[in-house]
């Protein structure tokens, strides 16, 4: 299948393969993916597969190679992203800062918090490391964009809020 042959071309045409994969029966090409996952893939791309295999509730042992770190893991125990407590949690707070007042770093402090979960896979954020990874996301946005002042001001409000408790 040409996809199949995508998967170990650059890592554009890898996460264009990966992208259309994932709405195919995975079951049906799981020795590719597992020979694919084993070699340092685009992480992207990875990222896409590792979901959908969770999506699909595929039963099987995996092992990722990412960054020359070995991830062995049954993509049956993934959280699929959208489901990540943490993930859920991060985007809540995110929301409560910026969405009324800062609708444009909302959105792009979310998109960069989408891409750093989906990356993150096969490990998930907690809830409880919700807070620092929103944060880090808004530092983010707010060095880019107003050279930290919106990143510093939730910072004190939290740090504030913090010592009323």
């Amino acid at each position: 299948d040409s996809l199949l042959r995508k998967l170990k071309g650059k890592p554009k045409s890898q996460l264009a393969a990966a992208s259309v994969l994932v709405s195919r029966n995975l079951r049906d090409c799981l020795a590719e993916i597992k020979d694919y996952l084993s070699k340092d893939p685009c992480p992207e791309a990875a990222a896409l597969l590792i979901e959908g295999l969770a999506e699909q509730e595929i039963s099987d042992e995996f092992t990722l190679i990412k960054n020359g770190v070995e991830y062995t893991f049954w993509s049956d125990d993934i959280i699929p992203v959208h489901k990540s407590e943490g993930f859920l949690k991060a985007q809540s707070y995110l929301k409560d800062w910026l969405e009324n007042d800062h609708p444009d770093f909302y959105e792009m402090a979310r998109t960069l918090l989408i891409h750093e979960v989906y990356v993150f896979l096969p490990l998930s954020y907690d809830v409880d490391e919700a807070e620092d990874l929103a944060l880090a996301m808004l530092k983010q946005v707010s060095d880019m964009m107003d050279e930290g002042e919106i990143y510093q001001k939730v910072s004190k409000q939290l740090a504030y809020v913090k010592t009323l408790h």
